[in-house]
């Protein structure tokens, strides 16, 4: 799906049938594109490439960060926890660990890059807050243009942005509904890890997203892809969100990620 205008707000797996009251995700496996031509190279992509199976992770929780008005994120650092559970191998920074120099020096090594923290999205850019550091000097606050100047990416195929608002596009975001945006596709922050380091799939919200229902969605998506499991990405994806439904989760709480790039 390439969602335009204001259907980048539309996860289109919470629509429902009519006819059987069931959710679009749980009949059909659904994937988006951050532009139109992502089609085209989403074909070449798929078929020179056979079901991956990640494993390791670098994960990064609850980072401590300057902004007081942002609150500790208790659920973030227990997905975290529960994410290590699943794939032990990859380093897990946490809290004061979890710095914007730590990606820096991690990136591109490993096969999925997952970060847990606070994100927003406004008119002036989009952002992930990050614990700062001295030694670089880094304010923690990661924005397009500091993903797009990481390191050369060697190995990273999966980045799951858990935070709020990480695949929103800033043009999008407060622009009044009679405005025509019709040309724009999504730019969040998600998609700049395409953009610049041809990170194959990502995974990030169109909406503040709650933290205890992001921390089972999640939970659930990394026990099922966990190594030996044979589940892709994808497949481990679409089931924690099905495992939701089956419990009777509101779709606020399962909807609120959509799945970029690669269906494998």
């Amino acid at each position: 799906i390439y969602p335009h205008d204001f259907l980048v707000y539309l996860p289109f797996e919470a629509l429902r049938s009519p006819d059987t009251n069931q959710y679009l995700v749980q009949d059909k496996r659904i994937i988006y594109l951050h532009s139109i031509l992502g089609g085209k190279n989403l074909n070449a992509i798929a078929q020179g490439h056979s079901e991956w199976y990640p494993r390791n992770a670098a994960v990064f929780a609850n980072p401590t960060v300057n902004d007081r008005k942002l609150a500790n994120l208790p659920y973030a650092e227990n997905e975290g926890k529960a994410i290590k559970t699943s794939f032990p191998k990859g380093p897990f920074f946490i809290r004061t660990e979890a710095t914007e120099d730590a990606l820096q020096e991690n990136w591109g090594r490993y096969d999925i890059v997952h970060i847990a923290a606070h994100g927003d999205t406004t008119p002036q850019g989009a952002r992930l807050f990050l614990a700062p550091s001295d030694d670089p000097p880094l304010d923690g606050e990661l924005t397009r243009v500091d993903i797009s100047g990481l390191p050369s990416n060697r190995h990273t195929q999966l980045v799951v942005l858990s935070a709020c608002e990480s695949a929103l596009d800033v043009k999008l975001r407060n622009i009044e509904v009679n405005d025509p945006v019709a040309s724009l596709g999504l730019t969040g922050l998600v998609h700049v890890f395409a953009k610049y380091h041809r990170v194959q799939s990502r995974i990030g919200s169109l909406w503040k997203v709650n933290d205890p229902g992001t921390a089972s969605l999640m939970r659930e998506m990394y026990k099922q892809m966990a190594p030996g499991r044979g589940t892709a990405p994808y497949d481990a994806f679409r089931a924690a969100q099905l495992a939701m439904i089956e419990t009777a989760q509101h779709p606020y709480f399962w909807s609120g990620f959509v799945y970029f790039g690669v269906p494998r």
